[in-house]
């Protein structure tokens, strides 16, 4: 099964320093809106109820020389409601949550 992703998801995350430039948190909120309407899976079509949803993040990075390396959790304020409909016998799946997240990173500052 091949799918793409089909989502604009928007952070907007405010930091603060905490032991200099060795360690830094960061804390905001996450709006992701699903650009397609209706996906097809298989034998199941999508049908997105609510496009737009509302989440949080916060975590940590870590600055050691010029190695970065950070953690963050993400969750929902809102639901993500969906329906997938079987094509074949049209019988229903409700999908009626977003899922929580969490991400680690490495990066490396040039």
């Amino acid at each position: 099964m091949i799918s793409r992703a089909t989502v604009l998801i928007c952070r907007f995350l405010l930091g603060h320093k905490v032991l200099g430039d060795f360690l830094g948190v960061f804390v905001g909120p996450v709006a992701s809106y699903n650009l397609s309407k209706e996906d097809t899976f298989n034998d199941f079509k999508e049908n997105a109820r609510d496009n737009f949803t509302v989440g949080y993040q916060f975590g940590a990075q870590l600055e050691i020389k010029k190695l970065l390396l950070n953690a963050r959790y993400e969750g929902a304020f809102s639901k993500d409601s969906r329906n997938f409909i079987n094509k074949v016998s049209g019988d229903e799946i409700r999908y009626d949550n977003r899922p929580n997240l969490f991400m680690v990173g490495v990066g490396y500052k040039f």
